[in-house]
């Protein structure tokens, strides 16, 4: 749960006196990842989702905790002085993945606490579900951080869900596959995890490894519409929350690395 950072923005607000102050929202996850260059090096990359931050020209806010158990904001710019975004993206729209690399040595030099998960040790891949035979029926973990909903959200969270749908993504079909997940605004960018098992369902194996499989990027919405039997004109349209969450594979994470390399 370490593993992974809130992404914030200032805000200004009132208190209870009625002056003017400026907060920290919440709005977005990030996790820390550690991609393999070639056998002897790493770099340390941020990721969350594109749709997070593509289009915000702000100052965004990570919270790291420090060696004294005192967490920290630390600013960080979504473009340079030529406002060139410092992020980069999938070339494919549709796969909602933004990257940007993390001084490392700063962070430590600052005292924080930092932890990343390695892409070739904490990580699984398409070729790893295919191998594991990991499908519907598993069990995995999502980890994010909570915003306003809880009374501390210095802490991030942890709940359990299971997969719903994987085999469009295993065949190549989609880049992205359903959880049944409660996903909220704030959620985006959390990493998900393979839970480990001592049984198993049907054609699939006892996968005995925690392993961040994919990250979240939103939820699938219902929609129904009230149309008119006169004009045949939509009306108005509802929308409820579908409990199926969207989520981007690791996979797609390392394609944007390697694309923007």
């Amino acid at each position: 749960m370490d593993w992974v950072v809130s992404i914030s923005k200032k805000i200004a607000t009132i208190d209870e006196n009625w002056n003017q102050i400026e907060q920290f929202q919440v709005i977005a996850t990030w996790i820390l990842f550690w991609k393999k260059i070639n056998e002897a090096s790493y770099n340390i990359y941020l990721v969350t989702n594109r749709h997070v931050i593509e289009w915000e020209k702000w100052q965004l806010y990570l919270k790291f905790k420090h060696t004294n158990w005192i967490f920290v904001e630390k600013q960080i710019s979504t473009h340079d002085e030529n406002w060139i975004s410092k992020f980069k993206f999938h070339p494919n729209n549709q796969i909602d993945v933004a990257v940007t690399e993390l001084d490392y040595d700063r962070i430590l030099r600052e005292e924080s606490i930092v932890f990343f998960y390695p892409e070739d040790i904490s990580c699984y891949k398409k070729s790893d579900f295919i191998e594991h035979n990991i499908s519907e029926w598993d069990w995995v973990f999502v980890i994010w951080y909570p915003s306003s909903l809880v009374w501390n959200n210095k802490f991030s969270l942890v709940r359990k869900w299971i997969i719903s749908q994987i085999r469009p993504f295993k065949e190549s079909i989609t880049s992205d596959y359903l959880v049944d997940c409660f996903i909220f605004p704030w959620n985006s960018g959390g990493p998900v995890i393979i839970k480990p098992e001592i049984y198993w369902v049907g054609e699939s194996q006892v996968n005995n490894q925690a392993r961040l499989i994919w990250i979240i990027k939103g939820f699938l919405p219902y929609r129904e519409s009230l149309q008119s039997t006169q004009t045949w004109k939509i009306l108005s349209v509802t929308e409820q929350n579908s409990w199926l969450g969207l989520v981007e594979s690791v996979d797609s994470i390392t394609e944007t690395i390697e694309l923007n390399r």
